[in-house]
């Protein structure tokens, strides 16, 4: 039987491993025979077909078919000729493309997988860009507006499960849209201006038309000042390639100020004022601004990545904001809008940090008589704290030795009370003693006198025997003595012989 049961556990076992075996070769076989993206040629037949063809590969439902899509899909973006064709045309075929790349996104699981989709998300701008058009911001702009539209369709269906991977995926799109502005753009003005208006005012923040999108104005806010200053730089291998001025940042911020004043939501309001307003506040104005004033980080310095990769885009640089112009875009604000108390509120905080170079020196001056002044102040503390630590030491050490005497002195009277009672407790004792030998002795001395028996005789003698030798078997009147004949004992009958002879005298 146990043989027998071996070999079927043993059979078992190599039918699971066989299985095992061929459902890997099978998934390996289904990855090395993947069926390639059937793209229609740009220059042969129609763009749309192929937009088509690539939202139904970016949604498939298999991993190796929407990966394989994703990493060919920037390529292809790079062939086709949009830029021949109207923008409204483009607009409907982008809104195609990025529904079926966010259903492919919505199906991407596991934390490394959906960081890596997210990637060639953001970057998929970069293949839409022709800088040899009249306008290039308008392709790429129509791109982002496109995905941000179909976003706001899917976000009202999104569970709290997928909610923190496509705020991850808002946070990389907001990164390279600052590269590519910066990089590719120079923040021009009109390519700011479209921005703006497309994406932010008509876009994510349209309160009343996408009110649902308050959450991602809170991100979006919260992430503003971090990512423009590690993304909207330049990058590590090009210094100059910088162009953040005064000028477009004072766009963004003016365009936040304005949604600030109208906007009813207190969740945004909230962050405005913590992870915006506040934080500007805190920067400092930088008195001159070049290039090499940059501040070189070593690798070990650099910010990574949710991988662990240092992050390229990390050039310390301050933010060119001014205070004056801050202030002075709140002040618009400060009457007859929604928040015209919170403006009012900072216009005033940004312009008491509004400082000239004069104010400046004229701080420095006060800072440092103020250090000078405490540093006299202590002194001559510390001097007046060494007299008179003298003095204190010396009244210390009399009340201590005061004390001292005065505990030895009665520390000697309790002694001596101590020994005095001790005398007395001990004469007493003796007496007691003494007392109780006279009252012993008293009792022996009567003891010994119970002991003897008194008889009065005739002849009025008295008479003193011992118990012993009175007979104790004669009656009790009489006793019969062999030398003197009758006798009477001590008891009532002598008591009363003796009265009787007392009558006859």
């Amino acid at each position: 039987m146990n043989t027998a049961s071996t070999n079927n556990s043993s059979g078992k076992k190599k039918q699971r491993r066989q299985r095992k075996g061929n459902k890997k070769q099978h998934f390996l076989d289904k990855v090395q025979n993947k069926p390639a993206i059937k793209l229609v040629d740009p220059l042969e037949g129609d763009i749309s077909k192929t937009i088509v063809q690539l939202t139904k590969d970016c949604a498939a439902t298999d991993d190796s078919i929407r990966f394989s899509a994703l990493e060919k899909l920037p390529s292809v973006l790079k062939t086709l000729n949009f830029h021949e064709r109207d923008l409204e045309t483009n607009f409907i075929d982008f809104r195609k493309l990025w529904k079926g790349v966010l259903y492919g996104f919505w199906l991407c699981d596991g934390v490394f997988k959906q960081h890596e989709m997210a990637k060639l998300m953001s970057e998929l701008i970069f293949s839409i860009v022709n800088l040899n058009v009249e306008n290039p911001e308008e392709l790429p702009i129509s791109f982002l507006r496109a995905f941000y539209d179909e976003l706001y369709e899917v976000w009202s269906r999104l569970d709290k499960h997928r909610m923190d991977k496509y705020l991850m995926l808002i946070r990389k799109v907001t990164q390279q849209n600052f590269v590519f502005l910066n990089k590719y753009l120079h923040y021009s003005t009109d390519a700011v201006e479209e921005y703006l208006t497309h994406i932010l005012k008509e876009g994510i923040f349209d309160n009343f038309e996408r009110i649902s999108f308050s959450t991602i104005q809170i991100h979006i806010i919260e992430m503003f000042l971090l990512e423009i200053v590690r993304y909207g730089g330049p990058q590590e291998d090009n210094d100059e390639d910088y162009h953040l001025n005064e000028d477009v940042l004072m766009e963004f911020i003016s365009f936040f100020i304005e949604h600030f004043a109208k906007t009813i939501h207190s969740g945004v309001i909230k962050s405005y004022k913590e992870d915006l307003f506040n934080l500007l506040l805190q920067y400092e104005e930088p008195t001159a601004f070049s290039g090499d004033e940059v501040l070189e980080l070593d690798e070990e310095e650099l910010p990574l990545d949710e991988f662990g990769n240092p992050i390229k885009i990390t050039k310390d640089r301050p933010l060119p904001i001014k205070f004056k112009r801050i202030a002075d875009e709140f002040k618009k604000y400060t009457e007859g809008f929604q928040n015209s108390d919170l403006c009012k509120e900072y216009t005033a905080r940004f312009s008491d940090r509004v400082n000239t170079v004069d104010d400046i020196y004229a701080e420095l001056e006060e800072l440092q008589e103020k250090n000078e002044e405490k540093k006299r102040k202590k002194k001559k503390k510390n001097n007046n704290k060494a007299e008179s630590g003298i003095l204190l030491k010396k009244q210390q050490d009399e009340e201590k030795r005061k004390l001292e005497e005065q505990k030895r002195k009665e520390e000697e009277e309790r002694k001596a009370k101590e020994l005095e009672e001790l005398k007395k407790q001990k004469e007493a004792e003796k007496l007691n003693r003494l007392k109780d030998m006279v009252l012993k002795l008293k009792k022996e001395k009567q003891s010994k006198k119970s002991k003897r028996v008194q008889f009065i005789l005739e002849q009025n003698q008295v008479k003193t025997f011992e118990k012993k030798d009175i007979v104790p078997k004669v009656p009790l009147d009489l006793t019969n003595s062999p030398s003197r004949g009758l006798l009477k004992r001590k008891s009532y009958v002598g008591k009363e012989n003796s009265s009787e002879l007392k009558k006859k005298k």
